[in-house]
This record gives C-alpha cells, structure tokens and sequence, in this order.
C-alpha cells in the first residue's frame, strides 16, 4: 500500500479523539465517536475514561447513545515543546466534551472519508479553540474479520474548518 507523510504545526487541541466510521462490532449502520478534553493522546494511550458517541450514519445523523466518561486526566502541549498530563478541572470532567453541532460534523467528515477511501477508518481527528476541525489521520479500520493486514498504513488526508 502506498502511503502519505505530511507535516503539520501541532494542533492546540481543545477537544480530540478518535472515531471508527462503523462499529468496532462490525455494525455499519453506526458510527462510534469517542472523545477527550485537550489531545488524543490520553485516548490512544488508554490514559482516560473518554466520552463515547454513537451516531447513526443515515438520515440527519442522529446521535442514538452518550456515555459520558470520568476523563480525570487530560493530555496538553506545553509552551516549551512537548505533551504533558494534567488532572481534568472538575467543571470539564463530568461535562461532555463534544456539543452536538461538532459530533454531526466529526460524522460527515467520517462519511466522507469512509466513502473516498471505500471501506471503513479509524480516523484521528482534533478541534482547537477555534472550532476548527482537523482530521490527523485515517488509516483502514482493522477489525476481526479483516485478515488483509489493511489496517497498518496510515495518511494525513484533509483539514476542515468547523465553524
């Protein structure tokens, strides 16, 4: 498989995460956002009890489920370069933090790149203080059944401002 590299300035990520354009169970009819305060890094690493979204991926992309997670901890970038991890302020830690405006547009991204690529991603994606919505990586969604060795290569694909 052929792949990308890109670089790009670090996104001072307000919220991130990942999200899987199909269920993890393999149900296509849903999409699973799952979501942190700060970087993706607490998510990736399994360092938080992140917010889990599921989205059904027809029609207006109604949102079916919210599980609000602990997240005690979050992931920040420090001013001098580098990550570091920080206890949650107790006002974010119990609050979701994805509003439905921005889980409907992670969604349409997720379609769009499901449907560029033509089979399921796991898809790394941040938005900044802003709103703007970036899209870090999306890769073939490795699942159970998938015995391709598909779900290795990975390529930055777009950037998309959520306004």
């Amino acid at each position: 498989m052929k792949m990308a590299v890109g670089c790009v300035v670090m996104v001072d990520a307000a919220t991130s995460g990942v999200l899987y354009s199909i269920d993890r169970q393999g149900n296509r009819d849903t999409l699973i956002i799952n979501a942190t305060w700060g970087l993706g890094t607490s998510i990736v690493e399994g360092q938080t009890d992140a917010d889990l979204y599921t989205v059904n991926k027809h029609g207006d992309r109604e949102i079916v489920e919210v599980r609000i997670g602990r997240k005690s901890s979050m992931a920040i970038g420090r001013e001098d370069g580098g990550v570091m991890t920080i206890a949650t302020p107790d006002e974010k830690s119990k609050r979701s933090s994805l509003d439905p405006g921005q889980v409907a547009e992670l969604a349409r991204l997720a379609l769009l790149i499901e449907k560029h690529f033509r089979r399921p991603q796991d898809i790394e994606w941040a938005i900044d203080g802003h709103g703007s919505v970036f899209i870090l990586q999306a890769r073939p969604l490795r699942q159970a059944s998938d015995d391709t060795g598909m779900g290795v290569a990975s390529a930055v694909v777009l950037m998309r401002t959520f306004s």
